[in-house]
């Protein structure tokens, strides 16, 4: 139970509307039991190990 969501400057960057829905989101899924990684474009492309890291540590976390 883990959403991956990937944040891109163009989306969020200017939209207070957007960035508050995604934040109700979080809240919804996080009391389902969900495991909310929020990551952003450019972690995903310029410092993709790391990303890939902290992803792999929060799901063998989720598996214990």
């Amino acid at each position: 139970r883990v959403v991956v969501e990937v944040d891109g400057w163009s989306t969020h960057g200017a939209s207070r509307t957007q960035w508050e829905r995604d934040r109700d989101k979080d809240l919804a899924l996080t009391a389902l039991g969900w495991v909310v990684v929020r990551l952003t474009w450019r972690m995903v492309v310029r410092r993709h190990a790391g990303a890939v890291a902290r992803l792999r540590a929060t799901l063998h976390r989720r598996r214990r």
